[in-house]
């Protein structure tokens, strides 16, 4: 993966056009306005609860390269732990992460939990850019992801194509899938808005 992917602060065209992925775009279309609601309004307000929820997971973890996220060797296995401690705190007693408090103090907690992690087990300590909204641009977000779409069209591909129930791999993914059941696809859609979505909205 290229070193300027890790840079917030690039300047410079874009050469690079992001290949289409058709199931990609059909997964898009398919999506009905209640998950756009869930997975977009407001992204920044709980980006961190997506983050800890997404990276929890098995399913995920060879996909972790489609958003740019590196962890230190060795690691790997100690930043999942912290990513389901986060998520255990965030879940608490409820059975349904719809219904957890959305309140800015619990938000807040969640999202220092990410970036504690972050700054522990990754080589810059800092979330990728298209984990890094607040301080990334849209252009320098929109770079970064046609680079990894180029250099990982296949993974993309593989992920968009198949189909969900497959995905689960361990008691944890299967619980994870229960606590948000009611948008079943509302991890896997969330990290494909923000690693490929072409239409760039964040």
């Amino acid at each position: 993966m290229r070193g300027a992917m890790w840079r917030c602060c690039i300047r410079g065209e874009v050469g690079v056009r992001a290949p289409p992925v058709a199931a990609a775009a059909e997964s898009s279309r398919a999506l009905t306005h209640r998950d756009y609601a869930c997975l977009m309004d407001p992204i920044r307000h709980n980006l961190s609860d997506r983050c800890v929820l997404l990276f929890s997971t098995d399913w995920f973890k060879p996909y972790w390269p489609l958003l740019g996220l590196r962890v230190l060797d060795g690691q790997e296995n100690r930043f999942v732990d912290a990513m389901r401690s986060a998520v255990r705190d965030l879940i608490g007693q409820e059975n349904d992460y719809f219904n957890v408090s959305s309140g800015d103090m619990r938000v807040a907690r969640t999202r220092k939990l990410w970036l504690d992690a972050v700054s522990s087990f990754t080589p810059l300590g800092a979330p990728s850019p298209l984990l890094d909204l607040e301080r990334c641009s849209l252009d320098e977000r929109r770079q970064v992801r046609d680079e990894i779409v180029r250099d990982n069209y296949v993974s993309w591909d593989e992920l968009m194509s198949r189909q969900w129930t497959s995905l689960a791999q361990s008691d944890w993914d299967t619980w994870v899938a229960s606590i948000t059941a009611s948008v079943p696809d509302y991890l896997r859609t969330f990290a494909w808005s923000v690693g490929y979505d072409p239409s760039d909205r964040h």
